[in-house]
């Protein structure tokens, strides 16, 4: 049981305040059984949840569970859906993200983004909106964890969010004007309008070519 002046994660509000644990006295609400009032610090609205409620509830993550999370977030398992039917692929997200750990929050980042090849325009809006709520509630549990900045935060997960593709190369998520800070020189067979291209790194002077979403790309040498 939580107490006034504990903050806890309130399903898809996020990072709250208890601000006090009693009985209202409206009558919306069972009689006789206590509530928590919260106040949610993303918009500063009130909250009125049972003690006993089934929403998950749960408390913030340490940080060092936050900087363990990030460390595995390179690695984590992916989960995308296999069903074709849009119906069946939301219904398989919004479970994957149901329990609202930051396991599961990452988890279901990482699985609509290896579902689309990272193509983030290609994601459809409802897609999108699990993706960004998810990614959201996410960050902001991690920023209070780690005293940091939700823009600072969104950044480290980001750098780190990225998955292994069956051959062991590391896969990143990059935008076109990413090139340039990444020291990378381009072939392109037909130029690419996306904000969101998958492009595979190597250690090596010269890489394979990747080829993702109809677009050929030869990554050709690094500039340093």
């Amino acid at each position: 049981m939580f107490n006034p002046g504990d903050y806890v994660i309130y399903g898809d509000s996020g990072f709250c305040r208890v601000e006090q644990v009693a009985v209202p006295d409206f009558d919306t609400f069972e009689k006789g059984k206590p509530y928590y009032f919260l106040r949610s610090e993303a918009d500063g609205s009130r909250i009125y949840t049972p003690v006993d409620t089934h929403q998950p509830l749960r408390a913030p993550v340490t940080q060092a569970e936050a900087e363990a999370l990030l460390s595995q977030l390179p690695a984590m398992q992916t989960c995308p859906a296999t069903a074709h039917d849009r119906k069946t692929v939301l219904l398989h997200y919004r479970q994957l993200m149901q329990p609202h750990t930051c396991q599961a929050l990452a988890c279901t980042v990482k699985s609509i983004l290896c579902q689309h090849h990272g193509a983030l325009s290609r994601i459809p809006s409802a897609e999108q909106e699990i993706l960004k709520k998810a990614e959201q509630l996410l960050v902001s549990g991690l920023s209070a964890a780690l005293n940091l900045s939700y823009n600072e935060t969104q950044s480290r997960v980001r750098k780190a969010m990225q998955y292994a593709p069956p051959d062991g190369g590391a896969l990143l998520i990059v935008g076109g004007a990413e090139f340039a800070r990444l020291g990378l020189r381009m072939h392109v067979h037909h130029a690419p309008h996306r904000l969101g291209i998958l492009i595979r790194r190597h250690s090596g002077q010269h890489a394979r070519p990747f080829v993702g979403r109809g677009h050929g790309f030869h990554i050709v040498d690094r500039a340093v």
